[in-house]
């Protein structure tokens, strides 16, 4: 199955622990063939992370050519350590502002993806592009969804009506 993520990076309150389980749970129960993530930093990358630990061939759906510009001189090495060991990388061929690539990136993942998983804790993205945006794009293309919340380490498996 082709699996894509969409996530927070930083949030208070998330057990990134149960997040790592979970997602390496998923990946496992699903039988993953193919991950999609982003790379950004936090949900991305975790899953990113246990996709080649599974060895699951990973797609790094990449917003803009000149991404790297967008992590923290202490998250770019685990960034390129990700990219250099993914299968494949796509970049997002559309003009706009960062929020809007990155929407598009996301937008990309789902359209890709048969199931996506989403690291969120419900409440509304922080500027376009965000986990939120992502997960509208997911109920308009009729995705299956695993919906793990880091903050209550709840699984579901449908957004509630």
């Amino acid at each position: 199955m082709k699996i894509g993520v969409s996530g927070h990076q930083k949030r208070a309150g998330i057990d990134w622990g149960w997040v790592r389980t979970s997602i390496r749970h998923i990946l496992i129960e699903k039988n993953a063939s193919t991950a999609f993530s982003s790379l950004a930093v936090g949900s991305d990358q975790v899953f990113a992370t246990e996709a080649i630990a599974l060895d699951v061939p990973l797609v790094a759906v990449l917003p803009f050519s000149d991404y790297e510009r967008c992590f923290s001189a202490s998250d770019l090495q685990d960034y390129r350590e990700l990219l250099a060991k993914a299968s494949h990388r796509t970049h997002i061929n559309k003009q706009g502002d960062d929020e809007t690539l990155f929407f598009e990136a996301g937008k990309k993942i789902c359209e890709l993806s048969e199931l996506m998983v989403f690291i969120w804790d419900g409440k509304p993205s922080v500027g376009k592009g965000g986990t939120a945006d992502i997960v509208d794009v997911a109920d308009n293309l009729d995705k299956d969804i695993i919906w793990l919340n880091p903050i209550l380490r709840e699984r579901r498996d449908s957004f509630p009506s």
